[in-house]
């Protein structure tokens, strides 16, 4: 069984694993046609690495969300006809004088 590992809490990381070996346990339980002799499962498998594949992209997604609301929160704003870019040499000089 593949294990996913996010740069979480622990809690989340315990969360995300405690997940998977349920799917892992629950899958091998309603399909054991699928399940080897020798105790493996390619069938079995594949669905575990797809369902990690979809609770990567959900944590990706949920990270993308947290830093665009952050930049959302930020206090400062840019007026329609101001430049986004940021000359850090005029920064650097009005810092010096």
């Amino acid at each position: 069984m593949k294990t996913l590992h996010f740069s979480n809490s622990a809690q989340e990381l315990q969360g995300y694993a405690q997940l998977q070996r349920q799917f892992h346990v629950a899958l091998r339980a309603q399909h054991p046609e699928w399940v080897l002799p020798n105790g493996d499962s390619p069938t079995c498998d594949s669905y575990e690495l797809c369902f990690a594949e979809l609770l990567r992209q959900t944590e990706e997604q949920r990270s993308l969300a947290n830093e665009h609301a952050i930049l959302l929160a930020a206090p400062w704003t840019v007026k329609p006809h101001e430049s986004l870019a940021f000359d850090w040499r005029e920064q650097t000089t009005a810092e010096l004088t």
